[in-house]
């Protein structure tokens, strides 16, 4: 999606942007199989194609910017080896007190903590390093006024033992077509 801004006369054209790994399509096809049992539920649930793991959220971004953000992106990722995630469970994110999306929540990884802290450092996102960083896909975002109309609160946890091997970093802009949100991929930066 565009988003147009005018400064001094001059139009810039802006993409929300975000940095992913992405998730191979034998476990998107395994995680909507999974999800479909709990359709009913007041979720709007991520599209098979949508589904990847968020590293980094740049926001709107100048078009004009991508080529440099892209070079950042790669002179970080060249610094790391392919590596496995191991995942869990899907459950309720944060909590289930405080839920806002169902996910399917992996371990922490310390490998993926230092990633996620270089290309934070390197694109000026953060100031302080992350002790933690406990990856997660987003498989649906709760509707939260419905939900809480809800009598009966679904409980949910539910083992989903995995392990995806983290072999690229993606950087990914929203794109708003045919009334449909999805995401494209600008740039695809291969681990070592």
């Amino acid at each position: 999606k565009f988003k147009i801004i005018k400064y001094n006369k001059i139009i810039y054209m802006q993409r929300k942007i975000f940095i992913s790994l992405d998730v191979p399509e034998r476990t998107k096809n395994r995680l909507i199989k999974t999800s479909e049992k709990w359709q009913d539920w007041p979720v709007k649930w991520t599209r098979k194609e949508n589904l990847h793991l968020t590293l980094a959220f740049l926001g709107y971004v100048d078009e004009a910017n991508l080529l440099e953000i892209g070079n950042s992106v790669k002179k970080v990722v060249q610094n790391y080896e392919i590596f496995d995630l191991e995942f869990q469970e899907i459950s309720f994110f944060p909590s289930p007190e405080q839920l806002r999306k169902i996910v399917l929540l992996g371990k922490n990884n310390s490998q993926l903590k230092n990633l996620v802290n270089d290309l934070e450092k390197k694109l000026s996102l953060t100031i302080s390093e992350r002790k933690t960083f406990r990856p997660h896909i987003t498989l649906g975002k709760i509707k939260k006024l419905r939900w809480q109309e809800l009598k009966e609160k679904p409980i949910l946890k539910e083992k989903f033992p995995l392990i995806i091997t983290a072999t690229a970093v993606d950087i990914m802009a929203n794109n708003f077509g045919e009334n449909r949100n999805e995401y494209i991929v600008v740039k695809s930066c291969p681990l070592q």
